[in-house]
């Protein structure tokens, strides 16, 4: 059987860069379901029976009509009212309102999704196990997972392990490193599994899939007394935000083939990139330039819809705008905005303070920060310095 696997698709009326909103939906939240049809076709194309969404499919627990009608037709299209080998979706934490079991999924199980609020076991020709977001600490949902190792039936073994919970290792970063689940910890649940069935003769590999952290990634382990793990981060269908950034970390699906019928074949994991919205950050104009010139020529990701943010100082925001806005208007860049680092101005203020404080007066010290500030077109320094001074007071404002 062949699988898709989809994860943090977050659809929903995003509202930085909006757009226009029509129908109840904007333009982001209309890109977002044109990824998620994307990736859908491309699962379907590939063969798939059946259908996983590991949580997060919404970005909030109370999507509007249209949006959840839009998303019902995008997963289950009418040309295919059903995956053959049946749909899963797991309740994210984007997707549930809260502990009292409110969530934005119950809409999916009137078509015929099995949705998963909390530890279930789904049993089929392989086992399949699957934790949603339970609003419970992880520690609490690895007992829950290794509560199910079996204890000496191969007919209740664990292929399948399907989480809503990032996958942490040596390379999260430290402000994530107290959250998700640890990837040793997945590893050693595969290896207990493994030690309980060691008498068989061909131990099941096991297969971890994950949502809720955003970026693709993938960790696999050969088993003492044979077997493989392989633990895989799917990614989210499409990037969020401006926190996302990039071309290629964000914006993927996967597709398992488990090849049941070839003795001793191992599962294929295909991972695919999933064209759809991208954000994009740059610093200097010349990065603003070659993105730009890129797309215009025809770059190979002109698939990809971008969002464009320029961090510059503020003196370059007219300019920054400006040509941001033509570049847009050419069809380099989707939206587009400007955002004016504070960092040169903070440092000016506090060396204007600095000179307070040293003695060098506060006129002295106006017309010092006033010389260095970013000014709109029209405005006089002279004028500025003059009129500051009066209101404050001070000698040389006439």
């Amino acid at each position: 059987m062949r699988t898709l696997y989809l994860a943090d698709c977050h659809v929903g009326n995003h509202r930085r860069l909006a757009g226009p909103a029509v129908g109840g939906m904007n333009d982001r939240c209309r890109l977002t379901l044109a990824a998620l049809r994307r990736a859908v076709a491309h699962g379907r194309g590939a063969g798939c029976e059946r259908l996983v969404v590991l949580g997060d499919l919404f970005d909030s627990s109370d999507p509007s009509p249209p949006v959840l009608a839009e998303t019902t037709e995008a997963l289950l299209p009418r040309q295919h009212l059903s995956w053959d080998g049946a749909a899963y979706a797991l309740v994210g934490n984007h997707d549930r309102g809260g502990p009292a079991g409110h969530h934005a999924l119950r809409t999916l199980a009137q078509h015929g999704v099995a949705v998963t609020e909390d530890a279930t076991v789904h049993t089929n020709a392989a086992g399949n196990f699957a934790l949603a977001f339970a609003h419970q600490p992880h520690e609490l949902m690895l007992r829950r997972l290794r509560s199910h190792v079996p204890m000496a039936n191969r007919e209740a073994h664990v292929e399948n392990v399907w989480l809503h919970s990032g996958v942490r290792d040596a390379r999260t970063p430290p402000w994530l490193a107290q959250s998700g689940v640890d990837v040793e910890e997945l590893f050693d649940f595969a290896q207990r599994q493994a030690d309980v069935l060691r008498e068989q003769a061909d131990p099941p590999d096991v297969r971890v899939f994950a949502g809720d952290w955003h970026e693709h990634r993938t960790w696999e382990r050969d088993l003492d007394g044979g077997g493989l793990v392989r633990v895989v981060q799917v990614g989210c269908t499409a990037p969020t935000g401006f926190d996302n950034p990039g071309l290629d970390a964000y914006g993927w699906g996967v597709v398992e083939d488990a090849v049941p019928d070839r003795r001793g074949g191992r599962a294929q994991l295909i991972p695919f990139r999933v064209p759809g919205p991208r954000f994009l950050v740059f610093k200097t104009e010349a990065e603003v330039r070659a993105a730009a010139a890129a797309r215009l020529l025809g770059h190979p990701n002109a698939d990809h819809t971008l969002f464009v943010r320029w961090d510059c100082s503020p003196h370059e925001q007219q300019r920054a705008a400006a040509l941001l806005a033509d570049y847009r208007d050419r069809g380099a860049f989707y939206a587009a905005e400007v955002s004016p680092q504070t960092g040169e101005a903070t440092a000016r203020a506090a060396t204007v303070a600095r000179g307070v404080a040293a003695g060098h007066g506060v006129l002295a010290a106006l017309v010092a920060y006033v010389e260095a500030m970013p000014l709109d077109g029209g405005l006089s320094r002279d004028g500025v310095v003059r009129d500051c001074a009066a209101f404050l007071g001070l000698g040389g404002g006439a």
